[in-house]
């Protein structure tokens, strides 16, 4: 049983979470969506959760499945993957998290969302996440 739901469960989330996860990027991208500061963080999210789905999940089904670990290549292979699996985990949840900042701005301070949560500021949020969280997992290398 528990075989069987490691070999059929992983494709379908991996094309299910694809094809939800490029929807959710098309809408906010769209001209509707475009200029709202949470859209980016939307956009951006979607993103990282397809590469969380590629990094992690699928390396579980390759060992599964095909008795393939690319970890098992090289040490290089296997750094590289465990600093990828990791920064991209790490960086969805920087991501809810900023995302999450923003709802609470938006419902305590109404009046003053446009100003403290602009695109602009949110473009420099995700970039210093990301920076942050990158420094954060180069223990890996």
């Amino acid at each position: 049983m528990t075989d069987a739901l490691f070999i059929y469960v992983p494709p379908i989330l991996i094309i299910a979470g694809t094809l939800g996860n490029f929807m959710s990027f098309l809408i906010m991208r769209s001209k509707e969506f475009r200029n709202t500061p949470s859209s980016f963080i939307y956009s951006v999210l979607a993103i990282t959760d397809t590469a969380v789905l590629y990094t992690g999940l699928l390396r579980y089904w390759l060992v599964e499945v095909w008795d393939y670990d690319p970890r098992l290549d090289s040490d290089a292979a296997c750094k590289i993957h465990l600093f990828v699996t990791y920064l991209i985990g790490h960086l969805s949840a920087c991501y809810l998290m900023l995302l999450t900042i923003e709802r609470v701005i938006s419902v305590f301070f109404p009046m003053h969302c446009k100003t403290l949560c602009s695109k602009k500021r949110m473009v420099i949020a995700v970039v210093i996440a990301t920076l942050v969280e990158t420094a954060f997992n180069s223990i890996f290398f």
